[in-house]
């Protein structure tokens, strides 16, 4: 049996084996008085010293060969999913003490990788200043120097031309950038290469079906430690947990281990959580942003050409059976414990539920009966409008026309939108984490809405729903306000920027366009006056900031600042483009004097500023994320974003034939360079000599097939715009791309 468990001379045996050897082990040893601790630890008697360190033996060993680590025995590679099988078939192997010992043993080694991950990110992000993101990058990479031109190369004895003497000084300057580039070029390749390294290392222990159950919890932790978390470090656990297996064979009754999310305590401290200041509420709101990548991951399931996942029907059929008997046909009793089903609920509504077998009709219908009950009290109340919003939030994350998660866009009047508004309301003003983040996200869809609508009955919505002096007003207020503060060292979630970027962007598009100008119900209500004043405050602000000011604001800001950041660069270009209609000077970036001071040219300044900004958040976290793509120049142009979309260019030259779709989850396959079985079933079979290549970590592959006449079949495989599936095609003139 120790051969089993260590012997690398044995290269055929079966997994079903190795388990069943240790299986074998340690139930003697336990006969013998070996105790398995749920704390990874073991308690071992004097006169079972012996068992004691076999048992050590089997337990190391099953968690250090279930990663997708080098150096394994042969039977052992690859094997995560037979592991993870084996592990849920066996009830010996998943009884609570045994399975929380192997997780916590597990977990240990992962945080100590997910620690060496971030030394490096931190590490390689200091190497990046925001000056190495300015616009005018561009003007010294793209142009061809006079003196390197084919023909008639400029003569530069200053005897024979001097006036061309402070021409040729800006040459000189204009070779040195072109020299720091070429030279900083090779750091941004070994800052990539390094990031790399730490995130396959860190992968690999993740792979085990041990170590990733908990991984939100080692997540929930980082977040709580924003010294050292940056923007990057955030949407890689955020990645990494929306991957998350939802496997729930492990769901049973008795003393074996739960795995809903709703038994998790990482999520229920989150959900939970409750706040009665505006800093606590955002504080809190941070800790709820790591399981977004998780939303609507239920609401798809039986969509024509989905895989669905076994996993993911076991946990919708449990979930369904996890609601309580009020939530279906019969009135609520009374002093209903909140804290005891909100987990539960907010698990349900966060991973979606199918409006292809009518469920969601039927649940929002009867959470909609409930609320209009005056019965109820206001904190029950609170719940239900929470989870009408965030089912219909989640639905529509996922592809789902607005008119089709809500019944307000359906057929809009005008009590219809104050009856969304009243859901919206009563959930913001909820103490509750979860509750008020609902609002607020809400708030979000109708702002977006507004913006690209100029919609009346919703931009109605809005004001009802957070009038002067109400918690969703004032929190947007400190949220943009804290922009403005130097240093501080609060922690909270940006959402509330989200908000603020559409609205702002409604704004300026209804005064440009004269829709109501002097309306003072069109003015964000959140916003200091006047707002053209404030506009030009807060794009100085973000374009200017040094590196470590933007950092803090990103590592508070998140997704949020991202919104706001790309919508005043919008707002900008806009305002420019206006601008320029109505002058006949030039725009002059490096204008002196009183031209500087030209109102086109100060708008020019802000726009530059604003890109600079945009770019080095939006490249800075790629190049730390993924592998540099391949660029057509020799010096990649990683501070671009558009670098960043690699070949998305390229594919207009190439002919792409659709073929289908699978399941967002065989992502992990294709990272490893496994072809999984699905996509070749899907291709109609492939040869052995078919290859994949990760084109952009996560989002694109390439698959390429030798064909006997020495020709070669190209598939891509890209991840869709919801990120609810991977859309497989044909490739034709492939080489546009690589």
């Amino acid at each position: 049996m120790e051969r089993v468990f260590d012997g690398a001379l044995l290269t055929d045996i079966k997994l079903e084996s190795v388990f069943a050897s240790g299986s074998l082990i340690l139930a003697l040893a336990q006969q013998q008085g070996v105790v398995i601790l749920e704390d990874g630890q073991l308690n071992v008697p004097l006169t079972a010293a012996f068992w004691g360190d076999l048992s050590e033996r089997v337990l190391k060993t099953i968690v250090n060969n279930s990663q997708n680590i080098k150096g394994v025995p042969s039977f052992w590679k690859k094997a995560q999913v037979k592991t993870r099988q084996i592990l849920y078939s066996c009830p010996e192997w998943h009884s609570t003490p045994l399975v929380i010992n192997l997780r916590n043993r597990a977990s240990k080694l992962l945080a100590e990788e997910l620690e060496s991950l971030k030394l490096v990110i931190l590490r390689e992000d200091s190497k990046v200043t925001e000056e190495k993101f300015a616009p005018k990058a561009e003007l010294f990479s793209q142009n061809i120097l006079p003196e390197l031109r084919p023909e008639k190369p400029i003569n530069t004895d200053i005897t024979i031309a001097p006036d061309r003497q402070d021409y040729f000084k800006k040459l000189d300057t204009f070779n040195n950038q072109i020299t720091n580039i070429s030279s900083f070029d090779s750091i941004i390749q070994e800052i990539a290469t390094n990031a790399k390294k730490r995130r396959v290392a860190f992968e690999q222990r993740l792979a085990s079906p041990l170590a990733e159950p908990t991984l939100p919890a080692l997540t929930a932790f980082s977040f709580e430690q924003p010294d050292r978390l940056n923007l990057a470090l955030a949407t890689y656990l955020r990645q990494q947990i929306s991957q998350l297996s939802l496997d729930s064979k492990l769901v049973r009754s008795g003393n074996l281990i739960q795995e809903s999310l709703a038994k998790q305590p990482a999520w229920i401290d989150a959900i939970n959580q409750t706040g009665t200041t505006d800093e606590q509420v955002l504080s809190n709101w941070s800790k709820l942003g790591i399981w977004d990548g998780l939303r609507g991951r239920l609401a798809q399931l039986n969509n024509e050409g989905d895989r669905n996942n076994e996993g993911d029907v076991n946990v919708t059929q449990y979930l369904s059976q996890q609601l309580p008997d009020w939530l279906q046909n019969i009135d609520p009793p009374t002093g209903i414990e909140l804290n005891a089903i909100r987990p539960t609920l907010a698990e349900l509504a966060h991973l979606g539920v199918s409006l292809q077998v009518g469920n969601y009709q039927t649940l929002t219908d009867r959470l909609e009966d409930l609320l209009n009950r005056d019965s109820l009290n206001a904190a029950l109340k609170g719940l239900l409008a929470a989870m009408r919003l965030e089912l219909g939030l989640t639905a529509i994350a996922v592809g789902t026309v607005p008119s089709q998660a809500f019944k307000q866009f359906e057929s809009p009047s005008k009590e219809r939108f104050e009856e969304f508004a009243g859901w919206i309301q009563r959930a913001t003003e909820s103490n509750n984490a979860w509750e008020s983040c609902a609002g607020m996200n809400a708030l979000i869809l109708l702002a977006r809405l507004s913006e690209g609508t100029g919609d009346l009955f919703i931009n109605s919505a809005i004001r009802t729903a957070m009038p002067p002096g109400s918690r969703a007003s004032s929190l947007v207020s400190q949220s943009v306000e804290k922009l403005f503060s130097a240093g501080t060292s609060s922690k909270g979630s940006g959402l509330p920027l989200a908000f603020a970027a559409f609205d702002l962007m409604r704004y300026t598009r209804e005064a440009v366009l004269s829709i109501a100008p002097d309306n003072d119900s069109s003015i964000p209500v959140w916003a200091p006056q006047p707002i053209s004043e404030f506009l030009n405050n807060l794009a100085t602000r973000l374009g200017t900031a040094t590196r470590t000011t933007l950092q803090t604001m990103l590592a508070e800001g998140g997704i949020g600042l991202k919104i706001l950041l790309l919508s005043l660069l919008q707002i900008k270009l806009d305002e420019l483009n206006w601008e320029q209609q109505l002058i006949v000077q030039p725009l002059r970036r490096n204008a002196l004097g009183k031209e500087a001071n030209l109102k086109h040219n100060v708008i020019l300044k802000q726009v530059d500023d604003l890109q600079k900004a945009v770019r080095f958040v939006f490249c800075r976290e790629q190049l730390l994320l993924n592998e540099l793509p391949e660029a057509l120049s020799e010096i990649k142009p990683w501070w671009q974003t558009r670098y960043w979309l690699t070949s998305s260019e390229s594919l207009e030259n190439g002919q792409l034939n659709p073929i289908g779709t699978v399941s967002p989850t065989l992502g992990s396959d294709l990272e490893q360079q496994v072809i999984p079985s699905e996509i070749q079933t899907l291709l109609g079979g492939l040869s052995a000599q078919a290859t994949v290549s990760s084109v952009l970590k996560r989002q694109r592959w390439l698959i390429t097939d030798s064909q006997t006449d020495g020709t070669n079949e190209t598939y891509l495989i890209d991840i869709s715009e919801n990120s609810q599936s991977l859309c497989v095609t044909s490739l034709e003139h492939v080489n546009a791309i690589i």
